[in-house]
């Protein structure tokens, strides 16, 4: 079962330049990685920047510059950075903006052979994007449930985001912008609710979205919560762990509340 796991983490990214470089965008024009990268796709983020792409440092570090840079070109060629970058066309899929975090781990590790201040632009471009309801979560320090839909899930994943940008901004010497990202990053708190003990949807006018059932899992996009409910969704606040133990009433409240989960 393990190696049967293992070998899985090996089917993507794969592939999609030839041998010297050369590959087809989504619009239809032929580019060129440089010299001595190929381009690789199949990037769902979402899926992938948990667990797989930090296990990728460990046991394929030797690709993780490749794989960085087919991300950097994919911002070059489009403009943003991909969510679901399926043979360099953005499905734009699920929530966050994980390719954050992808980089952000690789460059902490010190990972070499790609362009940390071009990634770190590139980082920056996201958090700021016009769409994805990006401007709202910056706007409110939340995505209000009236304007987006998985209101919930978006904000506590562009919280975490922005904070893998903060601590590259640390590393690379922009203290100011280190301070505006872990602002963002604290945005979480915004719709934990000390009455239920939950992440909720929050309107625009600062009201909770009701009924409330933590146990409706929606999954159209009207929902609060992407593929699954208030029970799963609410723990996501892997940043700030001891801030996040504070707003349920200290670190025994918390193992309290996972215990219930479980």
């Amino acid at each position: 079962r393990f190696y049967t796991a293992l070998y899985r983490t090996c089917m993507a990214p794969s592939l999609y330049s030839d041998s010297k470089g050369y590959y087809k965008n989504s619009d239809g024009q032929i580019h060129q990685m440089p010299e001595g990268q190929s381009k690789y796709t199949i990037f769902s983020t979402w899926d992938t920047f948990r667990a797989l792409h930090p296990l990728f440092t460990i046991t394929q570090d030797s690709m993780s510059s490749q794989w960085m840079n087919s991300l950097l070109a994919f911002y070059k060629d489009n403009g943003l950075l991909p969510v679901w970058d399926i043979s360099s066309w953005d499905a734009n899929t699920m929530t966050g903006f994980h390719s954050v975090p992808i980089l952000a781990d690789a460059i902490l590790k010190g990972i070499k052979g790609f362009d940390h201040e071009l990634a770190y632009e590139a980082m920056k471009t996201s958090a700021d994007q016009s769409i994805r309801g990006t401007p709202f979560f910056n706007q409110y320090g939340y995505l209000p449930h009236d304007l987006h839909g998985w209101s919930v899930t978006y904000t506590l994943e562009y919280a975490f985001d922005n904070w893998c940008i903060a601590q590259v901004a640390k590393k690379l010497g922009h203290k100011q912008d280190a301070v505006m990202y872990e602002r963002r990053a604290s945005n979480y708190k915004n719709l934990f609710d000390p009455e239920t003990g939950f992440m909720r949807g929050k309107l625009s006018n600062g009201k909770w979205v009701e009924p409330f059932d933590p146990y409706i899992s929606e999954h159209g996009f009207e929902g609060q919560y992407i593929e699954g409910t208030a029970w799963q969704h609410s723990f996501f606040v892997p940043h700030d762990v001891e801030g996040f133990a504070q707003l349920h009433g200290g670190k025994d409240k918390l193992i309290q509340k996972i215990d219930e989960l479980f």
